[in-house]
């Protein structure tokens, strides 16, 4: 896309954000109900039908490629409303300054319940927010304050450094497993045969959930993820996510172990959190630890993308953990931050958002700006990216960053150990992404593993796709 074109597709590009947005805030509002009252069945809302815009938008190029439509945007100023959500303006932030700030300010706020969206649908139905003691206040994505800082500190606390590393030979013993399963010199979609089989075992270890009941939920997981493609099947999916949530906790508490789901009993029957807390923590857990697989996928793709600097790995491979951290600024799973919403004026550069409206922090966009990374739109595996925004920023920077860090670079070191002329299969097709503003992950990647030059064929796996030579389907 040219510079023009680029500017042009901001409208188109807010216009996506603002639909997802929309059925994203409604989503999570009737999640709160499916999540009190989840017993596995397939029962849901009333059928809720596909946006018929939202599916002419998403086959437009930025969703493939949208670092040059949020280039012109952030050439534009330091934010810019987008539309609006709830009667209230919706502003862009695409600044990596910016976002930090608006990250950490203290009149940001997450509390769904005194969201414009709420207050406004409240309003129009003559319903009063839910009390203090009610479940819905007590789910991480909604809680501000006092309950925020006790439930993090839980959380903190029960994702530590040592945790972690004690599944570190899991995750390689899998690692070595899966790539012993996995044929060389034919196509394989590595995302859903390696990336994510890998992830997953990790969360599990770490969380501690039992081997029978590992990989029940990662698909109803995923369904909610792809709620702008199929409404209903997400609230179904939901429905069964948050059984599934119920559970587990049941079957942990017979069993407590040193892991992180056996902490959370422990907080909860210390009084530190309430029941409805602790089965929130784990169904945040669990759902966030599905982008843990984009870090592998997206990073491989874009190794494969960027010859040279895959080259530089294989013959120094201690370039890899800084390396991991520059592919997770390149390609960040997270592309947007969740909606908030200000309490009081909020300053960037002159310009002022007022209370009462939203914010959204495009994580890829700020990722992006040639103002924090020199030439943000190339990989260099040598570059110190470790301020990257990938895993948010302050009191609610992910907690599974260390365990996401770790998978990918376990993944990727041992893939390209063994098969360091790994290949894309078909380097002149599209990739196909995930059709998000949201989200940034691949949905397949076609490699075709290989040992050495001789094994390629006619097609050298050094050969680049070209990174415009991407779309989603």
């Amino acid at each position: 896309m040219t510079g023009l074109e680029s500017a042009g597709l901001t409208d188109e590009l807010g216009e996506m954000i603002i639909i997802e947005m929309g059925d994203f805030v409604q989503l999570f509002a009737e999640s709160f109900e499916i999540a009190s009252n989840a017993d596995g069945t397939d029962r849901a809302p009333e059928v809720k039908p596909t946006c018929p815009r939202w599916h002419e938008l998403r086959k437009l190029p930025f969703v493939a490629e949208p670092y040059p439509t949020l280039a012109a945007a952030r050439e534009s100023g330091p934010a810019r409303v987008i539309g609006e959500l709830g009667g209230a303006p919706v502003w862009l932030v695409t600044r990596y300054d910016d976002a930090r700030a608006v990250l950490a300010h203290p009149a940001v706020s997450n509390d769904f319940y005194d969201a414009p969206w709420w207050v406004k649908r409240a309003r129009e139905l003559g319903i009063a927010p839910p009390a203090d003691d009610h479940h819905s206040r007590n789910l991480p994505l909604a809680m501000e304050d006092e309950r925020h800082v006790r439930a993090r500190t839980v959380l903190v606390k029960a994702v530590n450094a040592r945790r972690v590393d004690a599944v570190r030979p899991v995750v390689e013993r899998t690692a070595n497993e899966l790539l012993d399963a996995l044929p060389a010199g034919e196509p394989i979609d590595v995302n859903a045969r390696f990336a994510v089989p890998l992830a997953n075992t990790a969360l599990a270890a770490v969380l501690g959930i039992p081997k029978d009941m590992a990989l029940t939920y990662p698909g109803w997981s995923d369904q909610i993820n792809s709620h702008m493609l199929d409404p209903q099947t997400a609230r179904v999916a939901a429905g069964k996510f948050y059984g599934f949530v119920a559970a587990l906790m049941q079957e942990k508490r017979n069993a407590l172990a040193d892991d992180v789901l056996s902490d959370l009993w422990r907080a909860c029957d210390d009084g530190i959190l309430s029941d409805f807390e602790m089965h929130g923590l784990v169904a945040l857990l669990l759902h966030a630890g599905q982008e843990a697989p984009a870090a592998v996928a997206n990073g491989l793709l874009s190794l494969l993308r960027h010859p040279a600097q895959l080259a530089k790995i294989l013959s120094n491979p201690s370039l890899l953990p800084s390396g991991i951290e520059e592919l997770l600024r390149y390609e960040s799973s997270l592309a947007q931050a969740l909606p908030r919403h200000t309490n009081g004026p909020v300053e960037l550069e002159g310009v002022t958002i007022p209370p009462r409206e939203y914010i959204i922090v495009s994580v890829v966009g700020a990722n992006h700006d040639p103002a924090r990374f020199d030439h943000p739109d190339e990989v260099d595996v040598t570059r110190q990216a470790r301020s990257h925004l990938a895993f948010g920023y302050g009191t609610r920077r992910c907690v599974g960053a260390r365990l996401g860090t770790m998978v990918a670079t376990i993944g990727l070191d041992a893939l390209l150990t063994r098969y360091p002329a790994v290949h894309l299969a078909h380097p002149d097709q599209s990739t196909p992404w995930r059709p998000s503003t949201f989200s940034r992950r691949v949905e397949s990647l076609s490699v075709v593993l290989a040992e050495s030059l001789l094994d390629v064929g006619p097609r050298s796996p050094l050969t680049s796709s070209p990174r415009h030579n991407v779309s989603s389907h």
